[in-house]
């Protein structure tokens, strides 16, 4: 019988998958749903008696702490107390069966002049169907849902923070799940430095003036960027990072960073055992996309992009050398970059840095300068580490450590580990080597069994980009049209050159003295002349700022409000086809005394229908089917290319199916069997070449 591969045009290597977010999935908490708690007869959260109170802490010696602890490396920067905890549904909290059968568990947990709160889960395993959100105590910063795809096999779940000083969790379980679900926390962290307040911190507003937003600059690859990730760790401290490609380019979410991070030798000294390190990574939240969108100085990025949870796959602490795996891939709207790496040689400038300083958005540096290898004591590894010897421009501070050093060719050869530059002296800082660290302790702890995993012996690789084929963009319009005052106040209007499908709105929203209101809605509407036809709405997690630069103490208590302008990403629950003209519509807030216009609104697409794959003029033609009665899923390669390398064939959520070593000079290759009809995509490394395209069987 003949056994055909239909081949049916070229996507991009990791197709719509259902991961969303630290993952959030989206939905909204039952507060939100016509007060269906209250309605159900339960108590309310909204009285202090209704919170478990953390106890008051000596904040001046913690400063005090953190100072004498930075010592001379830039250092994983620490903005949270950390109170050890057992809260658990069945034991704490209030638990209601609605008229349905959903059980809905909720406790509120308070930690007085806290800017922020976030949580780890010591216990999460949740059943099909549950949601978990955590919110405010006005409602007016929601993060979630997580569910059941959140679970994971250490049962740990780390939140990113939540504004404010008294936070609510609220659990929702159906009435027919195949289990109860078990969760306990474990930790809750009090940010005392205010991670989530305006930028620049106005205790260290000097520190920033020679530190430029990477979004803007003109002497910078942009797609650097997105490579770049901001980690909370243990929820109490800040660092940088990085996505690193590896030699198979699949996609396998690697992050470097610094062993500092996890566990600082000022503090605690080395080794620690591979038990702590699996913990320590199981608390980290990497933050994607942080960057300012508006070159003002002023506007906060979007902090929605996030995932939870991560595996150590080298730890070289003697080196301060730290390769982490994510738990989860990142979803296609987060447009994810794996910057490529240099193991070898001597690299040349000019040299990048990207980083965030005390948590701020993206801020890179350059250098004309030769790196020096050399020691930095006292911690690590004799001729360990390379010298920068002078910044030309921007410097290093406290939470830039783990970001990495590009050279002239845009490839990472180390990660920052401390130094002395300021944007007054700009001299001295210092980056682990990949070079010496690449192939150290063998085993399972070296470098290169995770970044050339078949130990081609390369000793660098470019950078992997999933989104090349067919690029996810911000869509520019300064188009707008008035609408109905039922629909919103403007419209932003979307005329593109293609038909696009749509992830979801970039919203940027101006400061506001509005207080205590429910969130605003996101509509997107088609339409040839206006909008009439409604395709989706989401609602906009509106975040309401307590810091106020004009405080006379930091933790003055005062009424939630946007004190900021800021942005706020608000992702579709599914991709949208939205064809060549849409709208986006912002609604404001129920409860607003005044109505709150976006300063701007941006949608993240990209072509539905994407172009083919330019094809080298010199090779007619990479792949076709096999047409003959025996040839059992055979796939036909070009007969012009004949480097080894190898195919991988990719379910269309991203899962690896199957890998095939392709020999010099070998012209096809056999897939194994799957369903008739069954999609996937397939990877065609061979040389320097690579080449995706969708297939069905």
């Amino acid at each position: 019988m003949k056994n055909k591969l239909l081949l049916i045009g070229m996507l991009c290597l990791l197709a719509e998958s259902g991961l969303q977010a630290q993952i959030s999935y989206g939905g909204s908490p039952r507060f939100l749903e016509n007060n269906t708690l209250r309605n159900a007869g339960s108590q309310d959260l909204v009285n202090d008696h209704d919170f478990i109170a953390m106890p008051t802490f000596d904040l001046d010696s913690v400063m005090q702490s953190d100072k004498l602890n930075e010592q001379n490396m830039r250092g994983a920067y620490p903005f949270a107390y950390k109170f050890f905890t057992n809260i658990a549904r069945g034991k704490d909290g209030t638990e209601t069966v609605l008229a349905d059968g959903t059980h809905v568990w909720r406790v509120g947990i308070s930690s007085a002049g806290a800017y922020s709160i976030n949580l780890l889960f010591t216990q999460f395993d949740i059943p099909e169907g549950a949601q978990l959100f955590i919110y405010n105590s006005n409602h007016s910063h929601v993060i979630g849902s997580f569910d059941a795809r959140n679970n994971s096999p250490e049962k740990l779940l780390p939140t990113r923070p939540v504004v404010g000083d008294s936070i609510i969790v609220e659990y929702s379980e159906p009435a027919h799940a195949t289990f109860r679900g078990q969760l306990v926390i474990g930790e809750v962290n009090h940010d005392y430095r205010g991670v989530l307040r305006a930028e620049p911190n106005t205790d260290h507003a000097t520190d920033y003036l020679c530190m430029r937003d990477a979004l803007f600059a003109t002497d910078l690859d942009k797609t650097l960027i997105r490579s770049s990730v901001l980690l909370i760790i243990d929820g109490r401290v800040l660092c940088s990072g990085n996505l690193i490609n590896n030699t198979n380019n699949d996609g396998t979410p690697y992050v470097l960073t610094a062993v500092h991070c996890l566990n600082n030798p000022a503090v605690t000294s080395f080794p620690r055992s591979e038990e702590y390190y699996v913990t320590q990574a199981g608390t980290i939240v990497a933050f994607f996309n942080y960057t300012r969108p508006v070159d003002d100085g002023k506007m906060k990025g979007a902090e929605e992009m996030s995932i939870a949870g991560a595996y150590p796959a080298a730890i070289l602490e003697k080196k301060d050398i730290a390769l982490l795996e994510l738990k989860e891939t990142p979803p296609d709207y987060y447009n994810a970059y794996f910057a490529g790496w240099n193991a070898d040689t001597q690299p040349s400038p000019p040299f990048t840095n990207l980083h965030h300083p005390l948590g701020a958005v993206t801020k890179y540096g350059q250098s004309l300068q030769n790196l020096i290898r050399g020691t930095y004591p006292p911690y690590f590894d004799a001729n360990s580490h390379w010298q920068m010897p002078f910044w030309d421009s921007g410097s290093t501070f406290g939470g830039s450590s783990g970001s990495p050093l590009f050279d002239n060719q845009n490839l990472i050869v180390g990660a920052l580990t401390g130094g002395a530059s300021t944007c007054d002296n700009k001299s001295s800082d210092w980056f682990s080597s990949l070079q010496v660290g690449w192939a150290v302790n063998g085993g399972n702890n070296a470098l290169v069994n995770a970044l050339d995993p078949g130990h081609s012996g390369v000793r660098h690789t470019l950078g992997f980009d999933p989104h090349e084929l067919n690029p996810i963009r911000r869509a520019q319009t300064d188009a707008w049209v008035s609408v109905a005052s039922a629909l919103g106040q403007k419209a932003k209007v979307y005329n593109e050159n293609e038909d696009c499908d749509l992830f979801g709105v970039f919203v940027q929203l101006p400061a506001t003295s509005v207080s205590n209101v429910s969130n605003g809605h996101i509509k997107i509407y088609l339409g040839k002349e206006e909008p009439t036809n409604l395709v989706t709405e989401k609602l906009v997690p509106v975040q309401y700022w307590s810091y106020d630069p004009n405080a006379t103490h930091d933790f003055e208590q005062k009424d939630k409000t946007m004190a900021v302008p800021f942005e706020t990403f608000v992702a579709l629950d599914s991709l949208v086809s939205v064809g060549k003209h849409f709208y986006v519509i912002y609604q404001s807030p129920t409860g607003a005394t005044s109505r709150i216009v976006p300063t701007d609104m941006q949608a993240l697409v990209r072509d539905g229908n994407p172009s083919p794959y330019p094809v080298d003029p010199t090779h007619k033609m990479w792949y076709k089917r096999a047409e003959c009665d025996d040839c059992q899923g055979k796939m036909l390669l070009s007969e012009t290319e004949q480097a080894a390398g190898s195919l991988r064939v990719y379910a269309t959520n991203g899962q690896l199916v199957e890998t095939i070593a392709l020999a010099q000079d070998q012209q096809d290759a056999v897939l194994q069997p799957q369903p008739k009809g069954s999609i996937a995509i397939v990877r065609v490394v061979r040389g320097s070449r690579s080449y995706t395209l969708k297939i069905v069987y």
